[in-house]
């Protein structure tokens, strides 16, 4: 079963006008606070700075002629489907014993950078603030403001030296478990396992970065629907417990709930709850309620926090509880 994800909300395209055209000094625009500096000599008309993904649209349209084979990539490519790419906190590679990427420098400069892949003749720039990265073979789409965007596996090879293990798997959960629209265009896309497979099978065999998506993906599973429940369950197995179900169905008082992490023979689950449930008063009281019915309805239901996953001894209690309930919980049906 997909979702539909949410695409990045982006405004109109700004109007770009180089230098010559404003009839100003590059001094007078830095100071007016209605034209953002997209690259030397290119200004946008825009209320507020612009993000990393606004200005690697704007800057493929302006560095792109004609028939070009420029294509936001990257941290920017992923962004703009809203695929859970990012940083990874020490205490995650310390509670999955897991190595740190191999690059890890400059990871927010990367972050903050309009990254766009070229194909054929290489383009030539002396723009600051830009990265680029030869093509690696696969399709590009549509994307907004008349944009085009890598194809979402070839941009999360590009960034997966820079990424932990359990990050891609993320990644590469949301990308099996999402129907995403592209902002703009209101165009479709889905990612199944067989399409991403088929999409690595044409990349480089012997790149190390090729073949950390290929690792992660066989630990990826669907359906996950935030990056916190791929690290839970990472965590659940990492520990030793049985692997769990995904967003198991459950059906009580005529309501469906779906649970993070199910054992189900068990009737034992795991639910990880985001700052969002603390936010939402609504949410959050529609939640209790929730788990009182699973409770009267006899399921064991842990509800876990950032911290249970953080804290060591937090996280070996509740381990422990889902492990005793798995082994030797006796379940009447």
């Amino acid at each position: 079963m997909l979702y539909q994800q949410q695409p990045l909300k982006l405004g109109a395209r700004p109007v770009v006008l180089r230098t010559v055209e404003t009839g100003k000094r590059a001094s007078q625009l830095i100071a007016h606070a209605g034209m953002q500096r997209v690259t030397r000599g290119l200004w946008a008309v825009h209320p507020a700075p612009l993000t990393p993904v606004e200005r690697a649209l704007l800057l493929q349209q302006h560095l792109g002629a004609p028939g070009s084979t420029l294509a936001v990539t990257g941290f920017n490519a992923l962004d703009i489907l809203r695929i859970p790419v990012g940083y990874t906190e020490h205490w995650v590679h310390q509670s999955l014993r897991m190595p740190c990427p191999r690059i890890m420098q400059n990871f927010s400069g990367e972050r903050e950078s309009a990254h766009l892949r070229w194909s054929g003749a290489r383009t030539q720039t002396v723009a600051e603030g830009i990265k680029f990265s030869k093509s690696l073979g696969l399709g590009t789409f549509a994307g907004p403001w008349d944009s085009r965007i890598a194809h979402p596996v070839e941009a999360l090879v590009v960034v997966a030296p820079r990424l932990s293990h359990w990050r891609i798997v993320a990644c590469l959960d949301a990308m099996m478990s999402w129907q995403f629209t592209i902002p703009g265009t209101g165009v479709t896309a889905e990612l199944p396992r067989a399409v991403i497979e088929e999409c690595l099978s044409h990349l480089p065999p012997h790149s190390l970065a090729v073949n950390a998506v290929r690792k992660a993906l066989r630990e990826s599973q669907e359906p996950c629907f935030s990056a916190m429940e791929t690290l839970t369950r990472m965590i659940a197995l990492h520990e030793g417990l049985p692997p769990p179900q995904l967003n198991y169905p459950v059906k009580v008082n005529e309501r469906t709930f779906y649970l993070d992490l199910a054992w189900p023979e068990f009737k034992v689950a795991v639910e990880y709850n985001g700052r969002v449930h603390a936010d939402e008063v609504d949410q959050y009281r529609d939640e209790m309620y929730r788990f009182a019915l699973l409770r009267d309805s006899g399921w064991d239901v842990t509800l876990l926090v950032k911290d249970d996953l953080k804290d060591p001894g937090r996280r070996r209690k509740w381990v422990e509880r889902v492990r005793r309930a798995t082994s030797s919980r006796c379940v009447e049906f």
